[in-house]
């Protein structure tokens, strides 16, 4: 199964040189995470009814930073991409 989450990058989220700041890819990793696990049936919710709550680690392979300037299609992008 493969998956693609995107969000646009804000200005505010960004350093003096409109690259993503650090602190903001563990945000970005947790909407992804909410947004997929959605999209697979499994909404957050129903987690915390059966009594889990969150995750015990992350782990960031960055292909390139993220960027203000950055444009597609779309705008600008924040991907995450979920493969099994």
């Amino acid at each position: 199964m493969e998956m693609l989450y995107k969000r646009r990058i804000n200005y505010y989220e960004t350093d003096a040189m409109k690259v993503v700041h650090h602190s903001n890819y563990i945000r970005f990793l947790e909407e992804a995470r909410i947004y997929l696990m959605d999209k697979m049936g499994l909404p957050y919710s129903k987690l915390e009814e059966e009594g889990i709550i969150g995750n015990k680690e992350n782990y960031v392979e960055e292909k390139e930073e993220g960027r203000y300037e950055v444009t597609t299609e779309e705008g600008y992008i924040f991907e995450v991409e979920v493969d099994e």
